[in-house]
């Protein structure tokens, strides 16, 4: 893998450099016995720092291996992240593939915990209803080759080509700034919800360009736009990445 993050700060990742190595990783528990280790950015395993001669360079190459064994000073392993890790899978894309066996099952999905990561993504509060059409709507994700009850939020968004936002409550401060600033339609309310100026008025959060990122990563691009008539506008946009969610699956209970 291209990336690492560190035991205090999972959710910033840096690309194995040397230079990055040196600077994140160079005392213990990274630095042991004269390996280096970090954090996987995507499972949060630890991970070994492997260097690999480069052919005609002087400057080796580095990548991140998952490791096979504890690491001192690293949390215990999770078997079963790393075996959803996609940074370990090196994938190329995610795509609709039909699977011979589903991956999910619709009725084990943790909807309240899936309308907090979904929020999380959006900036926008996720109702019970709006959460279970999405998941009604879109159940061919789990035909999707790599999604697993770890990154089903990401998953069902790049399944989702759009979604109209007229009254819904913002979550994000940063969405709020950008309608009060470049939208011409709408305002916001003292409760955060989406308040058009006039009848006809439609405000959408767009899912586009799903794609691998250099850091391995699948992302994929959002971008809120106004509409009436003829009128089209941009407000804003951002950029999100698959990660792994905790808690989106009930478990079944094995009563006796």
């Amino acid at each position: 893998m291209k990336v690492f993050c560190t035991i205090h700060h999972l959710n910033s990742w840096h690309y194995i450099t040397v230079q990055n190595v040196h600077k994140y990783l160079s005392s213990y528990p990274y630095l042991q016995d004269g390996n280096y280790f970090a954090v996987c950015a995507y499972c949060h395993n630890p991970i070994r720092i492997v260097q690999r001669a480069k052919n005609n360079s002087s400057q080796p190459i580095l990548y991140g291996s998952h490791t096979k064994s504890i690491v001192p000073g690293f949390s215990n392993f999770d078997h079963d992240k790393l075996d959803h890790c996609l940074l370990k899978e090196n994938i190329s894309n995610m795509v609709l593939n039909p699977l011979a066996t589903p991956t999910l099952n619709i009725s084990r999905i943790n909807t309240a915990v899936l309308r907090k990561d979904l929020t999380y993504y959006t900036g926008i509060y996720f109702s019970n209803k709006l959460t279970n059409r999405i998941l009604q709507e879109h159940n061919n994700v789990f035909a999707y080759r790599h999604a697993d009850y770890y990154n089903l939020p990401f998953t069902l968004l790049l399944a989702t080509e759009h979604l109209k936002l007229n009254y819904r409550k913002i979550a994000n401060p940063r969405f709020i700034s950008a309608i009060e600033s470049n939208s011409r339609l709408f305002n916001v309310s003292e409760t955060n919800q989406i308040i058009p100026i006039d009848e006809g008025t439609t405000l959408e959060m767009h899912f586009e360009n799903p794609t691998i990122s250099k850091s391995g990563f699948p992302s994929l691009d959002i971008f809120i736009s106004e509409s009436q008539d003829n009128y089209s506008h941009r407000i804003y946009d951002f950029h999100i990445f698959a990660k792994m969610f905790n808690n989106l699956l009930i478990f079944e209970r094995n009563d006796t």
